[in-house]
């Protein structure tokens, strides 16, 4: 069956490895999704997310911001339109530009 969500209402995620991350989980496993979540990501400007990495590869799709993802020994600019994939165990780490928000989202797989 089908499932649509149509409001955006992120909560913030709270960790001094982070500065104005907020997150909200738009289809998963109560959604019925069997394979994959997708969430979606608001990181304020000037705001980054934490430098960690995980056992498994993400899909990201940036919405609107500019900003960069620091991958392994990279850094790759990043604005609206812009689709990427953060390797598994790969170190990686988005933050926003000072004067605007970065907004994305991210799948990754359904443990």
């Amino acid at each position: 069956m089908a499932f649509i969500r149509e409001k955006f209402e992120p909560q913030p995620v709270e960790s001094e490895e982070m500065k104005g991350v907020s997150m909200q989980i738009l289809i998963g496993e109560e959604e019925g999704a069997p394979n994959y979540i997708m969430r979606r990501f608001s990181v304020e400007a000037g705001g980054y997310s934490a430098h960690h990495s995980h056992d498994y590869e993400h899909m990201v799709f940036i919405l609107s911001g500019k900003g960069t993802l620091f991958a392994s020994d990279d850094k790759f600019r990043l604005a609206g339109g812009t689709s990427l994939l953060v390797e598994a165990n790969e170190i990686h780490q988005f933050r926003a530009d000072r004067g605007e928000a970065l907004d994305f989202l991210c799948t990754i797989p359904r443990k």
